[in-house]
């Protein structure tokens, strides 16, 4: 038996019979065969257009002129479309893949992992006969996700994706033609560092396809990838922002078909280059921006750093140019073990320590313009100097969010500053500091690099330090 999958190629090199782990359990005899068909891109573009979805048809078609097959298996949901009229077209018959619980009669079923979770997927026990050879014509492979939520039974929860929001903001083709491509279908809150990453990839490999990006996000941790990819994708001649919304896009009263245009707006103009935050009008830094309300549209505002612009009605007035980059430099590597410990009255340094053995680096924010805890009765000391010792790097912060810290004031500041490996971070936000550290040490582990990279300034990330 041999079965044949017409389809999309995996574009984050994911092996495609990975996801046909289920089929090995069904048919464990069969001989997997790869077609990969076109861009994912081109889905959406093909569907929309006639004569682009009779060509997609038949170019998948195509894959089969010299395959002997005796059923046509479609997976939900758009492997039907194309499965559907293959199928008809080869009079042979259909078999669908579907999501547990959707099919009437007895079903086999398997589950398996995917990427960020596990699915489940049944057929008719008996729709494919021993010995018959099967075509799987499979949908789009889509790592999913956008900005836009519905209503469930148990609050938002990301539904729609990226095509489906460009519908509500049809002035767009007036301002640029946009292409769209699905990475993740998460709630912003389970985003991490591998998801940064393959945003980061994705640029890297489209980057001479496009003049800029528009990346849809939640809000909540968007502050967080704006910066990582800051350090990801380093002096970008092309714009790529990111934004979001507090509402959902499909509400009547929403702030996401605005936040949209101006993004849009934002990356079409001539002088936009770097990492940035689009929101509610304002321009902002990725390596400075912070949401600072939950629930009203003004959700997002620079730290010790202005606005590079903003848009009004449709308009953008730049404040602040920056200076274009010839290339962009991309990174690959970062280390996800950095801790964050938040000061408060009482604490003492078995946290710290704590924290230490768990962490390559420890950022910790203190009170004020920084400093910790001094007595005996604190450990601050020899937690600090256990985790110099272990070879781990410890940053000093504030938790106020303006005019940074300063050590030397106070004498809880002052005496960390004999520590080397102790490094300040000045008027940088805590965004920027957990992900630029865990940049600085996919590079190097060595302290003296590893504070040279630190205070090196990299998207107007830190203007003041010991350095200067």
């Amino acid at each position: 038996m041999k079965i044949v999958i017409a389809d999309y190629p995996d574009v984050w090199g994911r092996e495609l019979e990975k996801e046909y782990t289920f089929l090995r359990e069904v048919i464990p005899d069969a001989a997997i065969v790869t077609h990969p068909y076109t861009d994912p891109e081109a889905f959406y573009r093909e569907m929309q257009d006639a004569d682009g979805l009779q060509l997609a048809i038949d170019s998948m078609q195509d894959c089969l002129k010299d395959i002997d097959v005796d059923v046509i298996a479609g997976t939900e949901s758009r492997g039907f479309i194309f499965g559907v009229p293959i199928a008809y077209n080869l009079h042979k018959p259909f078999v669908p893949i579907r999501k547990k619980g959707k099919l009437p009669r007895e079903t086999v079923s398997v589950s398996y992992d995917l990427e960020y979770g596990s699915a489940e997927i049944e057929m008719h026990k008996d729709s494919i006969k021993p010995g018959q050879k099967v075509v799987i014509v499979d949908d789009l492979i889509a790592t999913g996700g956008t900005i836009a939520s519905k209503g469930t039974a148990d609050g938002l929860a990301p539904e729609l994706t990226s095509q489906d929001i460009l519908h509500y903001i049809p002035s767009l083709k007036d301002i640029c033609e946009v292409e769209t491509l699905q990475l993740c279908n998460l709630d912003s809150t389970n985003i991490s560092m591998e998801h940064w990453m393959m945003m980061a990839n994705a640029i890297e490999e489209k980057y001479e396809k496009y003049d800029g990006f528009v990346i849809c996000h939640g809000t909540d941790t968007m502050a967080y990838t704006a910066s990582a990819l800051s350090y990801l994708v380093q002096h970008s001649p092309k714009p790529i922002v990111l934004t979001g919304s507090q509402k959902p896009v499909d509400m009547e009263i929403t702030d996401a078909r605005a936040n949209l245009l101006d993004s849009f707006i934002y990356a079409s103009s001539d002088d936009a280059c770097g990492v940035q935050i689009v929101f509610s009008g304002k321009v902002i830094l990725g390596t400075r921006a912070r949401k600072v309300r939950t629930k009203s549209f003004q959700a997002f505002t620079s730290i010790n750093y202005p606005s590079l612009a903003v848009i009004q009605d449709g308009r953008k007035i730049q404040y602040i140019h920056q200076v274009k980059a010839a290339t962009a430099e991309f990174y690959h590597k970062m280390d996800p073990k950095v801790g964050l410990l938040k000061l408060i009255p009482g604490i003492d340094g078995d946290y710290l320590r704590y924290f230490l053995e768990r962490n390559d680096a420890i950022i910790i924010e203190s009170f004020g313009v920084g400093g910790l805890p001094m007595g005996e009765r604190y450990h601050f000391g020899e937690a600090i100097e256990w985790g110099i010792n272990q070879g781990k790097t410890i940053v000093m912060t504030t938790q106020v969010p303006n005019e940074g810290s300063d050590m030397t004031i106070y004498q809880v500041g002052h005496h960390l500053k004999q520590y080397d490996s102790v490094l300040e971070a000045y008027d940088m936000t805590t965004e920027a500091v957990v992900t630029k550290l865990m940049w600085i040490l996919g590079q190097t582990r060595e302290p003296a690099g590893i504070r040279r990279l630190f205070y090196t300034t990299v998207a107007q990330d830190i203007l003041y330090n010991e350095s200067r």
